[in-house]
C-alpha cells in the first residue's frame, strides 16, 4: 500500500500544488506527462484529508478503460470504491446520479421508473419513427446522422445544416422513447444536462452531494459532457 508522500515523490512541483489547491483549477499538459497520476493523487488526498461524510468526490472518466485504470491505481493506495467516492463515466453520473434518483420527481413520465434502451430497443424505435416521416431512410445510415444533430441541439450550436424534417424526426424519436419510460445513450447526458439547469434543488443536491468533482480527460469530451 502506498502513502500520500511516495506519491508525491513521482510528481513535479506544478503537479504537486495542483493535489492541494483549494479552488477550482485545470491541468494542461500533453500525453503521458503525469496528468493522470495527478488525478489520483488529488483523489487520495481529498479522500483521505477533506472528506467528511456523508459528503464525497465523484470523479468523470473518458470511457470504462479510463474508469479501471483510475480505480486500480486507487486500489494500490488501498482506497476503495465505496458510496463516497464516484468513479464512472459521464453517461452513468448522468444516468444513476441524476436521472434515476430525481427523474421521476420532476418528469411526471417516469414515476413507473426509468430504463435504459438497450440498443435493439432503440433502433426499432428509430425505425418506426423514420417510417412515418422518412420511410425510403435507413435507420443504419441515419443513427449517426441524429446523434449529431442531437448533441448540437443539447450544445445550443447551429443545425442549419441538417435537413428540414430531422427536427422532426428527433422530437419524435425522443418523444417515443420518453412514453416507454427509456432513455438511450445521448439522453442519459441531454436529460440530466436538462434536469440540472431546470431544477436549482438538484443541483444543490448534487452539489451537497459531491462538493468534489474531478474530471479526467475533459479536452476529449466536447458537446453536452462539456456542459454537464
Amino acid at each position: 500500500m502506498g502513502t500520500l508522500v511516495s506519491v508525491l515523490h513521482k510528481l513535479n512541483t506544478e503537479q504537486r500544488e495542483a493535489v492541494f489547491h483549494d479552488g477550482n483549477s485545470a491541468i494542461l499538459a500533453g500525453p503521458g506527462s503525469g496528468k493522470t497520476a495527478t488525478l489520483v493523487a488529488k483523489i487520495w488526498h481529498l479522500h483521505q484529508t477533506e472528506r467528511p461524510g456523508p459528503r464525497g468526490i465523484a470523479c468523470l472518466n473518458y470511457n470504462n478503460d479510463c474508469v479501471r485504470e483510475i480505480r486500480n491505481r486507487l486500489r494500490e493506495l488501498g482506497v476503495m470504491q465505496r458510496r463516497g467516492l464516484f468513479l464512472g463515466t459521464v453517461h452513468s453520473f448522468g444516468l444513476n446520479i441524476v436521472l434515476r434518483p430525481y427523474a421521476a420527481l420532476t418528469l411526471d413520465r417516469f414515476e413507473g421508473g426509468l430504463k435504459v434502451a438497450a440498443p435493439g430497443v432503440a433502433d426499432t424505435i428509430l425505425e418506426q419513427t423514420l417510417s412515418e416521416i422518412r420511410p425510403d431512410q435507413d435507420a443504419r445510415y441515419y443513427g449517426p446522422i441524429l446523434t449529431r444533430f442531437r448533441r448540437r441541439l443539447a450544445c445550443r450550436e447551429d443545425v442549419s445544416g441538417f435537413d428540414d424534417d430531422d427536427p422532426r424526426i428527433n422530437q419524435d424519436y425522443v418523444n417515443r422513447l420518453l412514453q416507454a419510460g427509456l432513455v438511450d445513450f445521448e439522453l442519459m447526458v441531454s436529460l440530466a444536462l436538462h434536469l440540472i439547469e431546470e431544477h436549482a434543488w438538484v443541483r444543490e443536491l448534487i452539489t451537497a452531494r459531491f462538493p468534489w468533482m474531478l474530471v479526467d480527460e475533459y479536452q476529449d469530451r466536447g458537446g453536452p459532457w462539456t456542459e454537464l
